[in-house]
């Protein structure tokens, strides 16, 4: 879900130029406050092709997870282990 809301407001920030503070309070439902800075963190970390290649690989490992529910564990943790190494990279297209 955290990256649903990435691309919804990415894609309201470059298609629609809407400003970020903007796009980010017109989430439904809001975001709670305590999540509100690390979540403008991630607009910065994570362009859109970005967070494009992240939702298809969590959909990838979701959908691996669900044929293989003895791997499930392994999956979601490589999965996640990725996107760490994708968000440490500097952003690029």
């Amino acid at each position: 879900r955290q990256f649903q809301a990435l691309h919804l407001v990415r894609y309201k920030m470059e298609a629609q130029r809407v400003p970020a503070d903007q796009a980010v309070a017109a989430l439904r439902p809001p975001l709670h406050f305590s999540r509100k800075d690390n979540f403008v963190k991630a607009l910065r970390l994570w362009n859109m092709p970005a967070i494009n290649r992240a939702l298809a690989r969590l959909d990838h490992a979701a959908l691996e997870a669900r044929a293989k529910p003895g791997l499930a564990p392994a999956l979601a943790g490589t999965a996640l282990l990725a996107l760490t190494f994708e968000a440490s990279r500097p952003a690029r297209s």
